[in-house]
């Protein structure tokens, strides 16, 4: 029966993508921020279909331009940060290729990253310039790609690089971590195996997934578990006056990874 109603819910995943597809043709017709609308919505939708719940503790800053920076342990923080956050992202360009995550945050007010040297300015402006015209919050998965879940790789400080330009960007250092559907601590093999979307290659610390899951593995695994929770800590806006992007990505990695440990 389990398995009957997971097959449901995945025909309801692919059904809600297909609706998708015609605003991802044609939102550059209309505004960004209905573009932003959309994708919330669509995000909100996937929620229900995949029983993604949170517990949140802190409130999220009304200042603006605000940057949220998050460590980074599936796909589905994607999901999250839309749906609960009205967030949109950085993220690394690499992502427009990834069926069917491509679908989810192509045009929808996203912002793709080039981290090649020769198109750092270029970067640069363009980053400026969207989180100036935006009236919800950006977010970075700092660590520049997903962990184990159970400890925070350093962050990267070239993905702060953009700050020189944009002193006035207010930054709020965000935490999470997986708990099952109930609420509940899941051991950090399983949480390795079958909740985090990872490379064992890119991980410095055990454990190690004992399969690399596909995002469509993920997403089956996440159906027949029934969800999952999401633990996620808004800590107080950061004060990186005076620093570069070398300092501003060290002193974040020390207060996220601090308050990881308690919630672990």
């Amino acid at each position: 029966m389990k398995r009957l109603i997971s097959a449901v819910k995945f025909a309801m995943f692919l059904i809600w993508c297909l609706m998708q597809a015609p605003f991802t043709f044609t939102i550059a017709f209309f505004s960004r921020r209905f573009g932003v609308w959309q994708f919330r919505m669509f995000t909100l939708g996937l929620t229900k279909i995949f029983r993604i719940r949170i517990r949140q503790t802190g409130e999220l800053s009304g200042e603006r331009p605000l940057l949220l920076v998050s460590n980074h342990i599936s796909i589905f923080e994607l999901i999250a940060f839309s749906a609960f956050f009205n967030a949109t992202f950085f993220a690394k360009g690499e992502i427009k290729k990834m069926f069917p995550v491509n679908m989810f945050v192509q045009n929808f007010g996203n912002a793709f990253i080039d981290r090649r040297p020769a198109k750092a300015k270029q970067m640069i402006e363009m980053v400026g310039r969207k989180m100036r015209q935006a009236k919800n919050p950006f977010a970075v998965f700092a660590e520049g790609t997903t962990n184990n879940g159970s400890y925070i790789l350093p962050y990267k400080s070239a993905l702060f690089d953009f700050l020189r330009e944009m002193k006035d960007v207010k930054i709020q250092p965000v935490v999470l971590f997986y708990r099952d559907a109930k609420g509940n601590k899941i051991p950090p093999q399983v949480l390795a195996d079958e909740y985090a979307y990872i490379a064992n290659a890119k991980q410095t610390q055990p454990p190690y997934a004992k399969k690399e899951l596909s995002i469509l593995e993920l997403l089956w695994r996440t159906l027949l578990r029934g969800g999952f929770t999401f633990d996620v800590h808004l800590l107080p806006v950061f004060d990186w006056t005076g620093m570069d992007r070398k300092q501003i990505a060290q002193k974040l990695h020390e207060i996220a990874s601090a308050k990881f440990q308690e919630m672990i």
